[in-house]
């Protein structure tokens, strides 16, 4: 799990504002009506019994700006997106396309790790014919790691993801079906 970056903001007075909002949320709670063509099922059917134990971290693989970038890792308690430098760098992105940030990230084993730039890239998810284009806002990160991508929350409510860790498995609507 990640915690931190600009999730509310990258100066002290958005997450400030952040935090107030959070805590007075004057709408209450709301039951949203979910329409037949919204519905998303997990069955036997998605149950891939070749995979091993349902233990296992969700890995997937995604197309970034053109790129098929393997080892995504998904991972719903992340506040942020990640992307490593090594894969910008094998992506032959410059360093001038990126952002500056001044939040930094809890994780990694409980150590602070300063983020090196943002970008927003675009983000293709999915198997032809259910797939779903976005563009993604990534923190940049220089650190060792097993995994190229870090696929959190942000990015994971963008595209409405629904994930079942029994299945091994991450569906998403996209116009009136349901990819994966």
């Amino acid at each position: 799990m990640i915690v931190g970056g600009p999730t509310g903001g990258d100066s002290g007075r958005s997450r400030k504002k952040y935090a107030r909002y959070s805590e007075t949320d004057r709408r209450g709670y709301q039951i949203m009506s979910v329409d037949k063509d919204d519905e998303i099922i997990f069955g036997k059917g998605d149950l891939d019994v070749d995979t091993g134990s349902q233990n296992d971290p969700m890995i997937i693989r995604m197309d970034i700006a053109n790129f098929m970038v393997h080892k995504v890792l998904v991972d719903k308690g992340s506040s942020v997106d990640i992307l490593f430098m090594d894969v910008l760098r094998k992506m032959k992105i410059g360093v001038a396309s990126l952002r500056l940030v001044n939040t930094s990230l809890i994780g990694f084993g409980g150590s602070e790790v300063i983020p090196l730039r943002t970008i927003d890239l675009p983000v293709l998810i999915g198997m032809e014919p259910k797939r779903k284009t976005m563009m993604m806002k990534f923190l940049v990160v220089d650190t060792p790691f097993a995994y190229n991508v870090i696929l959190g929350r942000p990015d994971l409510n963008l595209f409405r993801a629904f994930m079942s860790t029994f299945h091994l498995q991450m569906k998403f609507p996209i116009a009136m079906v349901s990819g994966r």
